[in-house]
This record gives C-alpha cells, sequence and structure tokens, in this order.
C-alpha cells in the first residue's frame, strides 16, 4: 500500500464518475470490467493516474505533486464530502 503526504496534495475535487476521469488514450495496466469495476494504473503523456473505481459512481480525484503518480480517483459513497474535509 503506498501512503502520500497531504503536502503531496495540490488539488482535490468531486467528479460524478470516476470512471469517466480515468479514460486516457496512453498506456494502462490494470484489471476491470467495463462499467462495473476497474484496478489501473494509466500512463498518459507525462501524467500518470492510479484509479480504483467501482461501478460509474462519484469519485474524488486528488492531483498530486512529486510523486510516482500524478492523479488518484477513487470512487466513494461522499465525495463532497471528503474534499472539503481536507485541509
Amino acid at each position: 500500500m503506498s501512503r502520500y503526504p497531504r503536502t503531496a496534495v495540490i488539488g482535490a475535487r468531486a467528479v460524478p464518475d470516476g470512471m469517466a476521469e480515468v479514460h486516457v488514450h496512453g498506456i494502462r495496466t490494470g484489471t476491470g470490467r467495463p462499467g462495473v469495476i476497474l484496478v489501473d494504473t494509466a500512463q498518459d503523456g507525462d501524467t500518470v493516474t492510479f484509479a480504483v473505481c467501482h461501478g460509474r459512481a462519484p469519485a474524488v480525484v486528488l492531483d498530486l505533486a512529486g510523486q510516482s503518480y500524478d492523479r488518484i480517483v477513487v470512487t466513494v459513497a461522499n465525495p463532497g464530502e471528503i474534499v472539503s474535509g481536507l485541509p
């Protein structure tokens, strides 16, 4: 399990569909079933995204600086609450 310091988070937002955030046209390595589940690392140009998404559900997108991933996308039940709770 990877951990990232809070200081690495340079942006956070809630999105209505986590899987839509991960659609890139670059290199992908992961597993999933379209529209059902996605566990994936995707590289599109210089941007590397790690995602864990269940269905086309709301998600939190974290933008990171100076880490192995540039973005993390995770579906959650209450993305707005999580984003607003970040300091």
